[in-house]
């Protein structure tokens, strides 16, 4: 563009070559903005595919850990039995579960060791089983709600709304 500026003021005009140089450089501005707005895209991409599956890792084992009741039998005195599943299908033990049944009891465990594929029974005596009320809040509990630490020592709550991350684990970091 200079040359082009510099030609106009000594009179002579521009040279073929001169605009193939001002198209050539225009081309290469666009290629190079171009190639700048791809490569932030990239790594834009890059940064949430990570995010994604480091929050994968951490959920890793609290997403094989529930927990949830079903209605057992109920007796001629309207006494019953609710069987409640607790289930930690990974490969460690979780600790300092707590588990909140529908009567509003809460049990706490110092750690449930893993199960597999086969929850672990436990067995609630109610004192009535009335099938309007009992019935439909043990129903409407599932899954029931527990709150546990996983083996690195994250806080979780799972509920009916899912699993969510309470408290993260300390990490540890290198000092030089």
């Amino acid at each position: 563009m200079l040359v082009l500026l510099a030609q106009a003021i000594t009179n002579e005009g521009p040279k073929i070559t001169d605009w193939l140089s001002v198209g050539i450089a225009s081309l290469a501005l666009t290629a190079a903005t171009w190639a700048a707005w791809a490569s932030h895209k990239t790594s834009v991409n890059q940064s949430r595919q990570l995010k994604e599956a480091q929050d994968q890792d951490v959920r890793r084992q609290a997403a094989h850990v529930a927990a949830w009741a079903a209605l057992g039998e109920t007796n001629e005195d309207g006494s019953g039995v609710c069987f409640v599943f607790l289930m930690n299908a990974s490969p460690m033990p979780i600790f300092n579960v707590e588990v909140a049944y529908p009567n509003g009891r809460v049990t706490l465990l110092a750690m449930l060791s893993p199960t597999g594929q086969h929850p672990r029974k436990q067995t609630l005596t109610v004192a009535k089983v009335e099938e309007t009320d009992l019935f439909e809040r043990f129903w409407e509990a599932l899954p029931l709600e527990m709150a546990f630490i996983d083996a690195e020592g994250n806080r979780w709550r799972r509920n009916r709304d899912g699993l969510k991350l309470i408290e993260p684990a300390p990490r540890v970091t290198k000092s030089s």
